[in-house]
């Protein structure tokens, strides 16, 4: 077997190479942390931005976008951003305001309405729950899976009646992405004030 042998003229240059070797895995360590933490900072934010238009306020992730242009009759519609570039879709919340005035709404009427509606408009549309929640402030909740054009849709609203004006606040989550979008969702739920 042979016996190796380090001259002592080596071992600076072993010391120096053995030092090296440590930086570089101090650095790459670093870097991975680094990489890591930036991708987290690319899933949705914790942080919320307060929001307050006319007769009601809630709060919505600072990285989400809103539209106040009352597109397709929408009060407000807030998107999230785009993950990545194979991201095809945009996962939103919207407020939907209408004044029922002389209409006799109550709660469980805009409730069944609208479950009656989904289930005419939505394909293969799966009914996960359909009740009045009683409390603070009261509203009817709506939760269904389904089909819209190309997309296989979880969606979630909340109808609120105040003052004989309706409120319906919807979020649209694509098929597999519950698990991050539905908790944000709930909070932006939770945050939903009617101030006047």
């Amino acid at each position: 077997m042979p016996t190796f042998v380090i001259g002592l003229d080596l071992i600076p240059y072993i010391f120096i190479t053995y030092c090296k070797m440590k930086i570089f895995t101090l650095l790459s360590f670093v870097i991975f942390t680094l990489t890591v933490s930036a991708q987290h900072k690319m899933e949705p934010s914790d942080s919320f931005v307060s929001f307050a238009k006319g007769r009601y306020s809630l709060s919505y992730p600072e990285t989400w976008s809103i539209d106040t242009s009352k597109a397709f009759g929408m009060d407000i519609l807030i998107r999230s951003p785009k993950t990545d570039s194979l991201d095809d879709f945009m996962e939103n919340f919207n407020v939907f305001v209408q004044d029922l005035k002389g209409q006799d709404y109550n709660l469980a009427k805009m409730g069944k309405e609208s479950e009656t509606q989904i289930k005419n408009i939505v394909t293969d549309v799966e009914m996960i729950e359909s009740r009045f929640d009683t409390s603070m402030p009261q509203h009817y909740i709506l939760k269904y899976k389904g089909r819209q054009g190309k997309y296989f849709l979880t969606t979630i609203q909340h109808y609120y009646l105040k003052d004989e004006i309706g409120y319906a606040l919807t979020l649209t989550v694509k098929n597999g992405q519950e698990a991050i979008y539905v908790p944000l969702g709930e909070k932006m739920f939770s945050s939903f004030k009617i101030i006047k």
